[in-house]
C-alpha cells in the first residue's frame, strides 16, 4: 500500500507529537446525551453526504446526540466496521466484512460513574444470532443481551451476557422456542428493573397474586422482570430469574392509546395512534408511575418510547406526551397542532433521511445519560471496506484534532480469528479504551479527516485502522474506534 505522505512508525512518536496540545485544549461542559441505533440509514445532518460515509447512520451503527441546544449533529460513537472489528470472523468463512448482528435492537449502558460511554459497555441485542467460531458458545443471540469484550490477552471477540434469552424465558413464562425469542428493546431501573419488548407475539404464563395466568403478549407491548425477582452477579449480570415474575407494564392497546394521547406525528406529519412494534424502550427521568399488577401496586420509572410508526426518530414517554431533552423547547418529536406542529422529521436527534428530507425511520435502540461528560465521538470509516487493487480508497476519520494519526496494523486472516488489541496505555480512557498495535504497519499522518490509501493489484490483507488524536475532555491521546480494511 501507498500512503499520502510517509508515516512514523513507534508510539513514542505520537506521545510526543500530541502531547503538546493537550494544554491548549479546553473541556466542555456536561451535557445530555442521547444515543440510538434508526431502524434504517439516516444521515448526520452535519456530515451528510461525505466522501468516505462518516454521516451514513445505519441499523448496525449506535450514534450519539448531545442536546445541548436543539441543533446537534449526530455523530457515530459504534460504527459497523468497529463492530466487525471486535467480533471478527464469527461465522467461520474467513471473511471480515459483513453486515454483523443483521442489526442492533435493543441497547443499554451500565451506569459507569467515572467513564463516558465506549463500545465495551455497550450491551445489545441483535436482530440475528452472532456466530460461535470467535465467542464460542452460545455467542449472542435475539434474545440476549450482551456485551463484546476482550477477557485476557488476545482473547478478543468474547461475549458477556447482561441477560440470556433462557432467563426471559423463564421470567415470562414463554412457550416459544428460544431461537423464537428476540428482544427489541430493553431499559433497566437504577433499582435493578429490567424492561423489555418483544418482536414477536408470544403466548405467555405469568404470576398474578401468586397464580400462573396464561396471557397473550403483542409485539407492542412493554414488559418488566422486577428486580426482586432477578439475582445478579457480581459485575451487575442477571445470573438468575425466578420463573414467571414478569408482568406487563402496558399492553400492546394501552401503549397504542399513550400514542394517540401524545399527539406525535411522523415523518410527513400525520398524527398517530399506534405504536406498530415497540422498538426502544429507555428510563425516561421524569419520575415514576404506579403499576397495578393483581392486588399490588409497583412503583415504577416512566419510560421512554420509541416505535415502528414513530417514524421521523419519535420518541414519546409513558406519562402520555411527546419525549423532551435538553433546553425546552427541545422535542424529540413533533405534535399534532400547537407552536410545535409539524412532522418529526428527526432534525431534534440531529439526523435528516438519506440525500437530505425527513428521515423515514424510526427507533431501533435508545439510551440516554444525563450524568456524564460527553462522548468523544471518534471514528474511522470508509465507503469502501472491502477492495481488490489496484485502487484507491478513501479513509475518513471523524473527532480527531491536529494532528491525527492512523495506525495501520495487521489483522487476523484465518478462519474464526479475531484483531488482537491491548489495553490503552493512556488512562483514564474517553473514546475506545483498547489499541490496536499487534502487527502494526505504519503511522500515517491524516490531513484533513481524509486519507487516500493506493492498493496494488495482487494485495490479499486484511488492515486494522485506528486513529489516535488528543481528547479535548481528557487533555491527553485518545484512541478511536478501530476499522478492517480488507484487500482481496
Amino acid at each position: 500500500m501507498n500512503y499520502t505522505s510517509k508515516a512514523p512508525r513507534h508510539l513514542h512518536f505520537m506521545t510526543m507529537v500530541l502531547l503538546p496540545l493537550a494544554l491548549a485544549l479546553s473541556t466542555p461542559a456536561q451535557e445530555p446525551n442521547i444515543y440510538f441505533v434508526p431502524s434504517a440509514d439516516v444521515e448526520s445532518w452535519c456530515l451528510a453526504g461525505h466522501s468516505c460515509c462518516l454521516g451514513t447512520i445505519s441499523p448496525r451503527d449506535v450514534a450519539v446526540v448531545n442536546k445541548s441546544t436543539c441543533q446537534d449533529c449526530a455523530f457515530k460513537l459504534a460504527p459497523l466496521l468497529a463492530w466487525n472489528t471486535l467480533v471478527g470472523d464469527d461465522d467461520g468463512d474467513a471473511s471480515y466484512y459483513r453486515g454483523v448482528f443483521g442489526g442492533i435492537d435493543a441497547l443499554f449502558f451500565k451506569r459507569a460513574p467515572t467513564t463516558q460511554p465506549n463500545m465495551r459497555q455497550m450491551f445489545i441485542s441483535p436482530s440475528r444470532p452472532l456466530g460461535r467460531s470467535v465467542s464460542g458458545t452460545p455467542g449472542l443471540r435475539p434474545g440476549d443481551v450482551g456485551a463484546i469484550l476482550r477477557n485476557g490477552a488476545g482473547l478478543d471477540g468474547q461475549v458477556v451476557h447482561f441477560l440470556r434469552v433462557e432467563q426471559v424465558r423463564a421470567a415470562l413464562g414463554l412457550t416459544s422456542p428460544i431461537n423464537d425469542i428476540d428482544i427489541d428493546a430493553i431499559a433497566v431501573s437504577s433499582a435493578g428493573d429490567v424492561f423489555l419488548s418483544l418482536d414477536a407475539d408470544h403466548a405467555a404464563s405469568l404470576e398474578v397474586d401468586g397464580v400462573p395466568t396464561p396471557m397473550f403478549v403483542q409485539d407492542g407491548a412493554i414488559l418488566v422482570i422486577p428486580a426482586t425477582a432477578i439475582t445478579y452477579d457480581a459485575r451487575g449480570n442477571v445470573s438468575a430469574v425466578a420463573a414467571n415474575r414478569g408482568m406487563v407494564v402496558f399492553s400492546e392497546p394501552q401503549v397504542d392509546a399513550l400514542v394517540a394521547s401524545s399527539g406525535i406525528t411522523n415523518h410527513v406529519g400525520v398524527c398517530q395512534s399506534q405504536i406498530g412494534d415497540t422498538d426502544a424502550l429507555e428510563i425516561a427521568g421524569i419520575g415514576d408511575m404506579q403499576v397495578r399488577w393483581g392486588r399490588n401496586v409497583y412503583t415504577l420509572p416512566h419510560l421512554a418510547v420509541g416505535g415502528e410508526s414513530l417514524t421521523g426518530l419519535g420518541v414519546i414517554h409513558t406519562a402520555g406526551g411527546v419525549m423532551t431533552y435538553g433546553p425546552t423547547p427541545c422535542w424529540l418529536a413533533r405534535h399534532c397542532s400547537g407552536s410545535y406542529s409539524g412532522p418529526s422529521t428527526g432534525f431534534e436527534m440531529g439526523v435528516a433521511g438519506v440525500g437530505g428530507g425527513a428521515a423515514a425511520a424510526s427507533l431501533a435502540a435508545l439510551a440516554f445519560d444525563l450524568t456524564l461528560p460527553s462522548p468523544f465521538p471518534f471514528y474511522v470509516d470508509t465507503c469502501t471496506p472491502t477492495v481488490s487493487g489496484p485502487a484507491t480508497v478513501a479513509v475518513g476519520v471523524h473527532g480527531g484534532n491536529t494532528p491525527t494519526l492512523l495506525l495501520l496494523s495487521m489483522g487476523p486472516s484465518a478462519i474464526g480469528g479475531v484483531a488482537v488489541s491491548s489495553s490503552s496505555p493512556w488512562l483514564p480512557t474517553s473514546a475506545h479504551p483498547d489499541i490496536y498495535f499487534a502487527g502494526h504497519l505504519a503511522t500515517v499522518p491524516v490531513a484533513g479527516g481524509i486519507l487516500t490509501l493506493s492498493i496494488p493489484s495482487g494485495l490479499t490483507l486484511n488492515v486494522v485502522m485506528q486513529a489516535v488524536t488528543i481528547d479535548p475532555v481528557r487533555g491527553q491521546p485518545a484512541l478511536s474506534t478501530p476499522a478492517t480494511l480488507v484487500l482481496r
